[in-house]
Parts: structure tokens; C-alpha cells; sequence
């Protein structure tokens, strides 16, 4: 799945930081896959502010993408977050994308 910069750092966000031995193990292989690499942090020029927050090139970002292998369970852990938040009415703008991206058949079927 090609994912763009920006799209990561929103999963990264929602992914849960408790759960079963097994779950966490699975999340943590997924912020591997998801996390910004070296060379992108130079490509984008991601510099950490004073205030705690951190900056990047919003011109860069949006041409930043890579393509991530996602396994049934990783899949899974996603599609149960966004549903959550989804179900709760907190899905955000900038997931919009990324949540029509992990339901794109299921979307298209409620469609036809």
C-alpha cells in the first residue's frame, strides 16, 4: 500500500499503546514499517522546535511517499482503530484519505 508522509503520521497517532503481549508486538513491527527513515527526515527537513512540536517541508512532505507490505494482522489492527474512531465520531480530516484507502472494497460494495 502506498502511503504518503502525512498518512503515516496520522496511523502512527492512532495505533493503540496497550494491549495484549502479542497485539503490541504486531503494533510495534508497524511503527517500523509506518516510521520516517533517515533519509526522509533529511528530505524533508524535519527540524524539533523548542515548543516540543517538530516541523517539515510541506512541499516535500506531499511528494514523500513509500510503499508499505501490510500483513492480516497489521491490516486488521488499523481498519479497528479507524472503526473506533469512525463509530465514536472522531474520525479527523486528515484520516479521511487514509481511512477510504483501508476500506476501499467495502466502500465501493455499499455503493453498488
Amino acid at each position: 500500500m502506498k502511503l504518503e508522509f502525512l498518512e503515516r503520521l496520522e496511523l502512527l497517532k492512532i495505533l493503540p499503546q496497550e494491549n495484549n503481549y502479542l497485539t503490541l508486538i504486531i503494533i510495534r513491527n508497524l511503527q517500523d514499517k509506518l516510521g520516517i527513515t533517515a533519509e526522509e527526515q533529511e528530505l524533508l527537513e524535519i527540524k524539533n522546535l523548542p515548543n516540543g512540536r517538530i516541523q517539515w517541508n510541506p512541499i516535500t512532505a506531499k511528494k514523500c511517499t513509500k510503499e508499505i507490505s501490510l500483513n492480516k494482522g497489521e491490516i486488521d489492527i488499523i481498519k479497528k482503530e479507524l472503526t473506533k474512531l469512525d463509530n465514536a465520531k472522531k474520525l479527523t480530516t486528515n484520516l479521511v484519505d487514509v481511512y477510504e484507502k483501508f476500506f476501499a472494497l467495502e466502500l465501493k460494495e455499499k455503493e453498488e
